[in-house]
C-alpha cells in the first residue's frame, strides 16, 4: 500500500507542477492518499524513526494545499505541511525541490537561516520537536505503537541537541514524559487500570519540565499533571502508596496553575478528586475516628469532582467515570461525618451514569449495585427525599425484614406488592453471593430495589427480581419483555399456566424435611437455652422451615400469610440464629463467605473425590467389623454418614443420599450431646435434606429408579429437554454445559481466573498462590474447623483474614470484581469454541435425545428419534463385554461373535447418531481431493461417553463413515475446549519420553521401547525408561516438557474412576498427582496405555480419566485410548502417528501441533491395514484443542 501511495501523491505533485495549478492537489482523493501515507512515517527499527519520503511528499502535498483561497482546513494544511518539511529543510535540504526551498525561506524568521546564537542542529531539533506532536497525536487517537516508538526516539534526540533555556526544550521533555507514559499504558491494557508502572526515564523528563517553566505557564500545569498520574500509576503497580501525598500536591499545582479556559482542566480535577479518594481509603486508621484532614481532604475532592462534571461534556466518554468518583468522594465524606444529603446526592449521581452507559451492559449493572450499597447508608428518615416510587419499594423491604408486613403488603400495584410473592425465594435460595438469612441477602434485596430506580414496568420488575432469584427466576429473564410481563401478571393474578414441564419434573416430596424438623424439634426440647450447640440446631431448622415453606403450592388467598411467615423465619435467622452462630464459631459473616469461596479455590478436584472415595470405602470395611451400639460403631457411622453426604454435595448421587440418611439415622439419640463431629453431621444432614428437596432433585421423573449419572447431571439433561421442547436451543446448550463435569469446570474456571492474573497482575498472583498452598497444606474446611484444635482455628482464622484482604485488592482490579465467582457462561460466550469447527453435544434423556450443533453462527438442535436413552445403555454394555473379549485373544466362535458385536456398534451409532449429525451439517461425503479435511468436537453425555463417536460408520461401504468425512476430537465440555485453545505454544518443543517394558505383576510392553525410540535425535528429549521412570523424576521432567509420551500400563476402574492412574517404576502416578501440576507451555500428551480416555459407568458426565487430569494439568491436547489395544498395536500407531506429525510440520511459529489430523491419518491407515479388528484401531481418541 505505501508503494502504491507514493507512486499517486508523486504524479499529483508533478501534474501541480506541470500544470502551475495546485488543483490536483485539492481533490479529495489527495488527501485521503496523504493522510493513509501518513500513517507510514514512523520507522522506529530503521536507521531514522521517521521515512523522509513520506515527510516529503505529504508535507509537499498539504503546503501546496495552502496555495488555495484562505479556509480553516488550508491553514490546518500548511501547519502540518510545515511540521513535516521543516526537519528536512534543516537536515537534508537537498531532497527539497528549489521552490519549496524558497517557501520554507519565506516562512521563517532571518530568511530562513537558524536564529542568532544557535546552530544548524539545534533548529534541526526544534523543528523535530514540533514534527513529533503528529506522531504523539497518532499514538493516542488511533493506538498506532510505532508512532509512538518513533515520537519517543525523536524526542530523546531532541533533548539531547536543544541546549538548557531553549525555549522548545520544556515542551520536548514534556512530550517525551508524556508519550512515555501513553505506551506504557497501552502495553499494560485497559485490565491494568490506573496501576500502570511508569519508567524513570517519564517522571524525571517531566520533572525537568515543570522545573524549567513558569508557575504561569500552562506547560507548568500539564507537566505537573504528567508527574502525579505517572507516581500515582507506580505507587498503585508497587502497591507502595507513600507517594500519593506528593501526587495530591502536584495535582493542586496543577489544577492552580491551569488556565480556565484549559481542556485538560477537567481532566486534573478528575484526577485530584480519585487521588484524594484513593489516600482516604489507603491512610492507616481508615475506619478510625474521623480527622480534619481526612475529612478536608473528602469535601475537597467532592469540590474537585463537581467541578470536573462541571467542565466535561454530558456526551464525553468520561463522565460516567468522574460522575462514579464523585459519588464515591460523596460516600466517603459520610462515612467520615454523617450527611445524609450527601449520600442522597450520589445516589442521583450514580443514577445519571448509568443512564449514560448502555441498558443492560455490565458497567450499568454494576453501577445499579452500587445505587443499592448507596442506600443502605440512607438513614430511614432520610427517605423523604428520595422517589416516592422507589420509598415505598424500600420501606416495605424494611418491614419484612422486622416483620411489620400489615401496612407494607397493602397490595399488589407498587413495585413492592410485585417483589412479594418472590420473597419466598430470598430465603429458599439467597442471594446470588450470600446464603439465607445473611448481611448479603439484605444487601441484595436493596440492589433489586435500586434497580427499580432505572426500571419502571413489570419488565424492570424482573429484572429487579432476577437478582434475588437466581435459578428459578432465570426461566422468566430469559423469555422476551412482553413474555416476562405476562408470566408475572399469570402469576399475581393466580392463574398461572402450565408451562408443560410438569410430566419432566416430579412434584417435591418433603419426606425427609419433615423427619429431619422432627428430629431437630426433639433436640431443641432437650438442650438448655445455654446449650453451646442449640444455635447449630435453631440454624438446620430454620433452614428447614424455609425449604418446606418455599416448596409449598401457597394458593393466592393465602401468600400473605406465607410472606409473613417467611419473614419471621427470615427475621430470627438474620437477627438471632446467625450471630450466635458466628460467636460460637468465631466467624463474622464475611468470614464465612471468605471460607466457602477459600475452600473452593483451594480445590483439588482429583484428590479431593479420591479422599472421598476412600473415606467411604474404607467407612464401610470398618462398619462390617464394629460391634453393634459400641462407641467404636458410633464414631464409624457418623464419619461414614458425613462422608457420604459430602459425596452427595459433590454429585447429587441418590445412593450415597439414601445410605447417608440410614446411618445418620441410627445416631439420633446421640445428637443431643456437644460433641463437634456430632454437630458437623447434623450440618451436612440437613443441608443435604434440604438440597435434595430442592429444585436440583426435580430432575428425575416419577417413578423413575436412581441412574449411574449425578442428579445434577440428571437436572441438566431434564430442563435441556424441557427447553428443547419450548424452541430455546440455546437455553438447551447452557444448562447442559453447567450440568456437567462441574468439578473439572470448576477447577478449570479457577486456573483460567488465575492465568488472567498472572498476565494482569504477578504479585498478586503470587500472594494468591502462597495462601492457597498453605490451605491445601492443612487441608482444612469448614466441617472440619468445628473440630480443630485451638491452634488450628487461629492458624485457619489467620488464613481466613489474609485471603479476605486478598480477594478485596483484587476486587479493586478492573475485570477482577467477582474473582472466583465465575458467572455461568451464555451463547455468546460459548460461541468462540465453534472458531475452528462445529462442537455437537449430545443430550441423552428417557425421553428424547438430541444433538446441539455450535457453529460461529449459533446453535441449533439436530433431533434424534432413533437414538434411545435405554438403547445406549443397553450397547455400551455389551461393546465394552466384546472388546474384554477380543482383548484376551484367540480367534474362536466367541471372539469372532464379539468382533461382529463391535462392528454392528459402530454400524448402529452411524445409523442413529453420527450420519444424521453429519448430513445436518452438510458433510455428506468425504472433502474434495487435496481440500483441508473439515474438524468437528464430540462432547457426548451419559452412557454414550463409553462410545467411540468417531469410529462411528458402516466401513463396508464406501464414504459411510466419520472417519471418511470428518477429522473428531472430544471435549468434555465447551468451557474445557476453550481453556485448551487458549494455553501458551512453546518454542522450540521439548519432549519427555515415558516408557515401561517391565512393570512389575503385569504383562510386559517390549514394543514400549520402539515407541521411545521415535523420539531419537529430537531436540531437548528426555527420556525415562524403566528403572528411570519413577514418579519423582516424572515430576521434576513434566514441567519442562511440551510434549509428554508415555508407554506404559494404566489402571482405570469404570466402577471407581478417581482411582485411575499410570503405573510407574515405583507406583502408581494417580490423577490427582497429575491434575495438580499447572504447566505453562504444555501442548502435546499422549497417552499409550490402557482406557486413558475412558471415564466410570457411574458419574460419567464428570469425564474422570487421565486424559482429562493432563488438560486440566495444561496440556492442550491429548492422544488417549478408550480401552486396551495392546502392545504391538499401540506402538505400531504411535510410530505412525510422530511419523505423520513430523512429515507435517508445525506451521507458522506459535501453530498448535496438527495432532487431531496426524491421528485422523493414522487411524484411517490402521482401518485400512485391519479392517475386520476394530476395536485396534477404534480405541484412539483426541481430545483438546
Amino acid at each position: 500500500m505505501r508503494d502504491n501511495l507514493t507512486a499517486a501523491l508523486t504524479a499529483r505533485l508533478r501534474r501541480a507542477q506541470r500544470d502551475g495549478d495546485p488543483a490536483a492537489l485539492l481533490e479529495s482523493q489527495a488527501l485521503e492518499e496523504a493522510n493513509h501515507l501518513l500513517g507510514f512515517l514512523a520507522t522506529p527499527a530503521g536507521p531514522d524513526p521517521l521515512d523522509p519520503q513520506v515527510q516529503y511528499l505529504v508535507g509537499c502535498v498539504l503546503l501546496g494545499r495552502s496555495t488555495a483561497p484562505p479556509s480553516q482546513d488550508q491553514r490546518s494544511d500548511e501547519l502540518v505541511g510545515l511540521r513535516l518539511l521543516l526537519p528536512l529543510y534543516w537536515n537534508q535540504p537537498d531532497m527539497l525541490p528549489e521552490t519549496v526551498r524558497a517557501a520554507l525561506a519565506s516562512a521563517l524568521p532571518n530568511s530562513g537561516r537558524p536564529p542568532e546564537g544557535t546552530s544548524t542542529t539545534v533548529a534541526y531539533a526544534a523543528s523535530r520537536v514540533e514534527l513529533a506532536t503528529l506522531l504523539v497525536d497518532r499514538l493516542v487517537r488511533f493506538g498506532d505503537v510505532a508512532a509512538g516508538r518513533s515520537a519517543i526516539l525523536v524526542l530523546r534526540a531532541a533533548v539531547h541537541d536543544l541546549p538548557a533555556g531553549h525555549r522548545l526544550r520544556p515542551t520536548a521533555l514534556h512530550g517525551l514524559g508524556f508519550v512515555l507514559m501513553a505506551s506504557a499504558e497501552r502495553e499494560a491494557g485497559p485490565r491494568a487500570g490506573l496501576a500502570v508502572p511508569i519508567t524513570d526515564e517519564a517522571i524525571s523528563s517531566l520533572r525537568e519540565a515543570m522545573d524549567t517553566t513558569a508557575p504561569d505557564d500552562p506547560l507548568h500545569a500539564h507537566a505537573a499533571h504528567g508527574i502525579a498520574l505517572a507516581l500515582r500509576g507506580r505507587a498503585l503497580s508497587t502497591d507502595d502508596l507513600g507517594p500519593l501525598a506528593e501526587t495530591i500536591d502536584l495535582l493542586r499545582t496543577a489544577v492552580g496553575a491551569a488556565p480556565d479556559l484549559d481542556g485538560a482542566l477537567a481532566s486534573m480535577l478528575a484526577d485530584l478528586g480519585t487521588t484524594l479518594i484513593l489516600w482516604l481509603t489507603s491512610t492507616e486508621d481508615a475506619a478510625g475516628p474521623a480527622t480534619d484532614e481526612r475529612w478536608a481532604a473528602a469535601d475537597e475532592a467532592v469540590t474537585a469532582l463537581r467541578r470536573s462534571i462541571g467542565l466535561t461534556p454530558r456526551e464525553a466518554p468520561e463522565t460516567p467515570r468522574r460522575l462514579l468518583g464523585l459519588a464515591a468522594a460523596l460516600q466517603a465524606r459520610h462515612l467520615l461525618r454523617a450527611d445524609p444529603d450527601g449520600v442522597q446526592e450520589a445516589i442521583a449521581v450514580l443514577i445519571l451514569a448509568a443512564s449514560a452507559v448502555p441498558d443492560g451492559s455490565t458497567d450499568r449493572e454494576a453501577i445499579m449495585d452500587m445505587v443499592g450499597d448507596a442506600m443502605l447508608l440512607l438513614p430511614y428518615d432520610a427517605l423523604a427525599g428520595v422517589d416516592p416510587e422507589v420509598r415505598a419499594g424500600f420501606e416495605y423491604i424494611d418491614g419484612l425484614m422486622s416483620s411489620a408486613l400489615g401496612a407494607a403488603l397493602s397490595g399488589d400495584d407498587g413495585p413492592a406488592g410485585g417483589l412479594a410473592p418472590f420473597l419466598r425465594v430470598i430465603g429458599l435460595a439467597g442471594a446470588p453471593e450470600h446464603g439465607p438469612g445473611s448481611q448479603g441477602s439484605h444487601v441484595g434485596t436493596m440492589r433489586a430495589v435500586a434497580e427499580l430506580l432505572n426500571h419502571r414496568g413489570e419488565a424492570g420488575l424482573i429484572e429487579a427480581v432476577g437478582i434475588l432469584s437466581g435459578w428459578l427466576a432465570d426461566r422468566v429473564l430469559r423469555l422476551p419483555p412482553q413474555a416476562r410481563a405476562d408470566a408475572i401478571e399469570r402469576y399475581l393474578a393466580g392463574d398461572e399456566e402450565s408451562s408443560g414441564d410438569e410430566a419432566l419434573f416430579g412434584p417435591v416430596d418433603l419426606t425427609d424435611v419433615e423427619e429431619l424438623l422432627v428430629v431437630i424439634e426433639g433436640i431443641r426440647a432437650q438442650i438448655p437455652a445455654d446449650h453451646p450447640e442449640r444455635p447449630f440446631v435453631a440454624l438446620g431448622h430454620g433452614l428447614l422451615r424455609l425449604v418446606r415453606l418455599g416448596a409449598t403450592e401457597v394458593p393466592r388467598e393465602d401468600r400473605l400469610a406465607g410472606s409473613v411467615e417467611l419473614a419471621a423465619i427470615l427475621r430470627d435467622l438474620t437477627e438471632s440464629v446467625m450471630p450466635a452462630v458466628q460467636e460460637q464459631m468465631g466467624l463474622s459473616t464475611a468470614d464465612l463467605e471468605a471460607v466457602l469461596a477459600l475452600s473452593t479455590a483451594a480445590g483439588l478436584p482429583f484428590d479431593d473425590v479420591a479422599r472421598l472415595e476412600r473415606l467411604v470405602r474404607e467407612g464401610r470395611q470398618r462398619l462390617a467389623h464394629t460391634a453393634e451400639d459400641s462407641p467404636e460403631q458410633h464414631d464409624v457411622l457418623r464419619s461414614l454418614a458425613s462422608a457420604l453426604f459430602q459425596h452427595y454435595f459433590l454429585f447429587q448421587d441418590e445412593a450415597s443420599y439414601q445410605e447417608a440418611l440410614g446411618h445418620a439415622r441410627r445416631l439420633v439419640p446421640l445428637l443431643v450431646s456437644a460433641d463437634p463431629a456430632l454437630r458437623v453431621l447434623l450440618m451436612l444432614w440437613t443441608s443435604a435434606v434440604a438440597f435434595h428437596a430442592g429444585p436440583v432433585n426435580l430432575g428425575m421423573q416419577a417413578g423413575e429408579t436412581d441412574t449411574p449419572e449425578s442428579s445434577t447431571a440428571r437436572l441438566a439433561s431434564t430442563s435441556a429437554v424441557s427447553a428443547l421442547v419450548r424452541g430455546d436451543v440455546p437455553t438447551a446448550l447452557e444448562t447442559l454445559e453447567e450440568g456437567r463435569a462441574r468439578l473439572l469446570s470448576g477447577a478449570i474456571d479457577t486456573r483460567r481466573e488465575l492465568g488472567s492474573l498472572r498476565r494482569a497482575d504477578p504479585r498478586l498472583a503470587t500472594r494468591f498462590i502462597q495462601v492457597r498452598e498453605r490451605v491445601r497444606a492443612g487441608r482444612t474446611q469448614l466441617q472440619d474447623f468445628a473440630m480443630a484444635p485451638p491452634e488450628g482455628i487461629e492458624r485457619f482464622r489467620g488464613l481466613v483474614q489474609e485471603w479476605r484482604a486478598l480477594i478485596a485488592e483484587l476486587n479493586e482490579l478492573p475485570g477482577y470484581e467477582r474473582f472466583m465467582l465465575p458467572l455461568p457462561l451464555g451463547l455468546p460466550d460459548l460461541l468462540p469454541a465453534a472458531a475452528e469447527g462445529p462442537v455437537v453435544t449430545i443430550n441423552v434423556h428417557g425421553r428424547r435425545c438430541d444433538a446441539l450443533v455450535l457453529s460461529v453462527d449459533g446453535v441449533r438442535g439436530v433431533a434424534l428419534p432413533r437414538l434411545r436413552a435405554a438403547d445406549i445403555v443397553q450397547q455400551a454394555e455389551v461393546f465394552h463385554e466384546a472388546i474384554a473379549i477380543v482383548a484376551e485373544g484367540g480367534d474362536g466362535p466367541l471372539a469372532r461373535q464379539a468382533s461382529d458385536v463391535i462392528t454392528d456398534t459402530l454400524g448402529w451409532l452411524w445409523d442413529v447418531l453420527a450420519e444424521p449429525v453429519l448430513a445436518a451439517l452438510g458433510l455428506t461425503g468425504p472433502p474434495e481431493e487435496g481440500a483441508l479435511w473439515p474438524r468437528l468436537w464430540w462432547s457426548p453425555t451419559g452412557a454414550l461417553t463409553r462410545l467411540p463417536l468417531h469410529a462411528a460408520g458402516q466401513h463396508g461401504q464406501a464414504g459411510r463413515s466419520v472417519l471418511d468425512r470428518v477429522v473428531s476430537s472430544y471435549t468434555p465440555t465447551l468451557r474445557a475446549l476453550m481453556y485448551s485453545r487458549a494455553h501458551r505454544i512453546s518454542s522450540p518443543r521439548t519432549v519427555l519420553v515415558v516408557a515401561m517394558p517391565e512393570t512389575p505383576g503385569h504383562p510386559p510392553l517390549r514394543q514400549s521401547v520402539q515407541e521411545a525410540r521415535a523420539f531419537d535425535g529430537a531436540a531437548g528429549l528426555t527420556r525415562l525408561v524403566g528403572s528411570k521412570a519413577t514418579r519423582a523424576a516424572v515430576g521434576a521432567a513434566l514441567p519442562g516438557a511440551a510434549i509428554a509420551h508415555f508407554a506404559c500400563h494404566a489402571g482405570s476402574n469404570p466402577a471407581d474412576p478417581y482411582a485411575s492412574h499410570l503405573l510407574l517404576q515405583d507406583g502408581a502416578l494417580d490423577l490427582g498427582a497429575i491434575a495438580r501440576f499447572e504447566l505453562d507451555g504444555a501442548e502435546l500428551a499422549y497417552l499409550s496405555a490402557c482406557g486413558t480416555a475412558r471415564g466410570g459407568a457411574r458419574l460419567a458426565d464428570e469425564a474422570v480419566h487421565a486424559a482429562s487430569a493432563f488438560q486440566l494439568a495444561g496440556y492442550a491436547q491429548s492422544v488417549a485410548t478408550l480401552w486396551e489395544i495392546g502392545d504391538e498395536v499401540a506402538a505400531m500407531a504411535a510410530t505412525a502417528f510422530y511419523r505423520e506429525l513430523s512429515g507435517r510440520g508445525s506451521g507458522e511459529p506459535g501453530d498448535r501441533l496438527p495432532a487431531a489430523r496426524a491421528l485422523h491419518e493414522v487411524t484411517r491407515r490402521l482401518r485400512e491395514s485391519m479392517p475386520d479388528r476394530p476395536w485396534a484401531w477404534a480405541s484412539l481418541v483426541h481430545a483438546g484443542a
